[in-house]
């Protein structure tokens, strides 16, 4: 008897004309906005880091983002889906820009990338929700600890502000594309750089930051079909702390500290998908 194959699963994409790039001009602002204005951040050195950090991450891969989103907590109630209904989920904005991007959006909040409600288009609310419920899947869906994974990292020392920074996206984009075991094309790693470095209070004698990030990924999309090999989603949350990042000193090294949590989960079909939301949806 022949083995099974599941079938492809359908998501409407299209290939992104304008994915997001890390750019030394950009980089330099968000640097700017948190207070780093020191040398090491010149358009000619930022670039020469960024190239640092590209030169690093694999340069082959299959799979695409279709989704960068991070969640904006709201009120629930605030929030509903095309048919008037309550939605739960929190609602999610655009950061960044894969090389594929959903033909199916609801554009809901004015950010320079625009945005949209969960439910908006297929699957992202689900994946997003089932990730968030990782730990109570692993207990009580069968063979969920198979088809997702969770690493920890932390790393701490005496770094240039700068370097930190460069640091944080090299572990960021080496995690993601260890991740997806078929890879992550380059360009979808890089879009995953941009809009990470999140401003804090001007007054903050010292930089402490905590962020996260949802990655909703397709493998080998057929634009004919509009169908995937699979699905899957990576949730980074990071803590990136910086002591006294603003003072000026003989030295230019500060103690630093980053933390990072990286959470995936792939699916080759929808049933299993399926299954994993209502089970993430029950009390």
């Amino acid at each position: 008897m022949p083995i099974p194959i599941n079938p492809r699963i359908p998501i409407k994409l299209s290939d992104e004309k304008d994915p997001s790039k890390v750019t030394a001009e950009n980089l330099k602002q968000e640097l700017t906005n948190i207070g780093l204005t020191c040398p090491d951040t010149d358009i000619e050195k930022l670039e020469s880091y960024i190239q640092d950090v590209l030169q690093q991450l694999p340069s082959t891969g299959k799979a695409r983002f279709f989704a960068i989103t991070k969640p904006v907590h709201t009120n629930a109630s605030e929030i509903r889906d095309g048919d008037g209904r309550e939605i739960n989920e929190p609602r999610h904005i655009i950061v960044s820009k894969g090389t594929l991007s959903p033909l199916q959006t609801n554009v809901v909040i004015g950010d320079d990338l625009g945005g949209w409600e969960p439910g908006a288009f297929t699957y992202h609310a689900e994946l997003t929700t089932i990730v968030c419920e990782y730990e109570k899947l692993c207990d009580k869906a069968p063979g969920f600890q198979n088809r997702s994974h969770r690493h920890k990292q932390e790393k701490s020392g005496r770094y240039e502000n700068v370097k930190v920074i460069k640091d944080m996206f090299t572990s960021t984009g080496l995690g993601l594309s260890t991740l997806v075991f078929e890879g992550l094309k380059k360009d979808d790693v890089e879009a995953a750089l941009v809009n990470v470095i999140s401003e804090v209070p001007t007054s903050a004698v010292h930089y402490d930051s905590t962020e996260d990030r949802f990655f909703c990924w397709g493998l080998n999309y057929d634009p004919v079909e509009q169908t995937v090999d699979a699905l899957g989603v990576i949730h980074i949350d990071w803590n990136l702390k910086i002591d006294d990042y603003k003072e000026k000193k003989h030295s230019t090294e500060y103690n630093a500290k980053l933390s990072m949590t990286m959470t995936s989960v792939v699916y080759d079909d929808v049933a299993t998908l399926e299954s994993d939301y209502a089970g993430a949806l029950a009390k």
